[in-house]
Order: structure tokens, then sequence, then C-alpha cells
């Protein structure tokens, strides 16, 4: 039953027939896109900063010792290096779509 269904769905895929049974179609405008990937980008921002500030106190916390220091100092650049992506991933998602 299994192979049936998958092999319908190859043919599908195939042929170009993008409409798959129970499955409805939504159009994507490059709005929706831009929002969705706006909106991943941002909370990816986010996680970044709070991993910031999370490895801050880690840092802080360390009293000294040079396992502990290194461990939350790679975290920060880790973070910094993330978001820094994150960023730079949104304004070019803007300028893309927003060209188009």
């Amino acid at each position: 039953m299994k192979l049936a269904s998958l092999y319908n769905f190859a043919a599908n895929v195939l042929t170009g027939d993008n409409a798959i049974d129970g499955i409805p179609k939504t159009p994507a405008s490059s709005t929706k896109i831009q929002d969705i990937l706006t909106f991943s980008f941002e909370l990816l921002a986010a996680i970044c900063f709070l991993i910031i500030i999370i490895a801050g106190l880690r840092f802080i916390l360390s009293a000294g010792e040079p396992g502990k220091l290194n461990s939350a100092r790679q975290a920060i650049i880790y973070a910094l290096v993330g978001l820094a992506v994150s960023l730079s991933a949104t304004v070019i998602v803007k300028f893309v779509i927003g060209s188009l």
C-alpha cells in the first residue's frame, strides 16, 4: 500500500502534476516567502542573542578556570557568527525579494 502511494507521488512529481490527494494547494507569493524567511532569521538572531547572554554569564562565573573561560569564549564567538549570518541573510532576502 505504501509503495503504491510512493509510486503515485513520484509519478506526480515527474509529470509536473502538483495536485497531490489530501494536500491543499496554496499559492506562495513573494511577500509570504519574505515574511516566513524574515521571521525565521529573526528567531535565529534572538536565539543567538540569548546564547551570548548565557555564555557571558558563564564567562563571568567561570572563576578564572581556563577550561570554562575557553568554553564560554567559544560559545560567544559562535553565537556572534550566527548572529552575523542571520542578520546578513535577512538583508539579502529583503534585497532579493524586493528587487523581484
